[in-house]
């Protein structure tokens, strides 16, 4: 089902509360010669790769344009060491909910990103929001989340989910312990001193200013 806008001055635009088809799909599949190694784009488990995520490594928070209808609502993403992640509902592959709140999860590689980076209209759009290194504390959830991925074949191609558990997804973010993949990363992942996003909207999220 497509998402369809009725103008409206309160959120930059008021939403018909339906769920518009999400068509994404992972950047790269596993080299057969490297079975130990995930793709290009997912998070590394250490039970597979004996990755572990530091303090001190690089870490970007990036924007993705996500087009509905003609109208980018934005999307932020996480990019570490290659990889690629956001927070999204855990019904993301249906679409994405605006009324009611998904199980929230995070997703690696991410779909969004990787469909972005594919279009050769959307690739350009895609945007360093921050560009800084990783506390102990991130390093930390970003461990924590690899090593509780669950791993399925998407098109051919891997992709990670893992639950976050007490965190629902919500596009607006508007209800209760609800987040969507920009106030996520704010409140979730010590990003909002880097990071501000007005009214909770991706599509405005923005560098903080030094």
């Amino acid at each position: 089902m497509r998402l369809h806008f009725r103008a409206a001055a309160a959120v930059a635009g008021a939403f018909v509360w339906q769920r518009t088809k999400l068509s994404a799909c992972s950047a790269t599949a596993e080299s057969p010669s490297a079975p130990a190694s995930p793709p290009a784009g997912r998070l590394r488990r250490f039970d597979t790769s004996k990755t572990v995520y530091r303090e001190g490594q690089p870490v970007e928070l990036l924007y993705v344009p996500q087009m509905v209808q003609g109208v980018d609502l934005g999307h932020v993403t996480l990019r570490v060491d290659g990889s690629t992640l956001a927070f999204y509902g855990s019904n993301y592959r249906a679409g994405l909910s605006f009324v009611s709140a998904d199980e929230g999860v995070i997703v690696s590689p991410c779909p969004l990103y990787a469909k972005a980076e594919a279009d050769p209209a959307l690739a350009p759009k895609i945007e360093t929001l921050h560009r800084g290194t990783l506390s102990a504390a991130q390093a930390a959830s970003l461990n924590e989340w690899a090593s509780g991925l669950e791993i399925s074949m998407i098109r051919d191609r891997e992709r990670g989910v893992v639950r976050v558990p007490g965190v629902r997804y919500q596009a607006l973010a508007l209800c209760s312990n609800c987040e969507n993949c920009a106030t996520f990363m704010m409140r979730h992942f010590e990003s909002e001193a880097t990071l501000q996003c007005p009214r909770g909207m991706p599509r405005l999220c923005r560098p903080v200013s030094a």
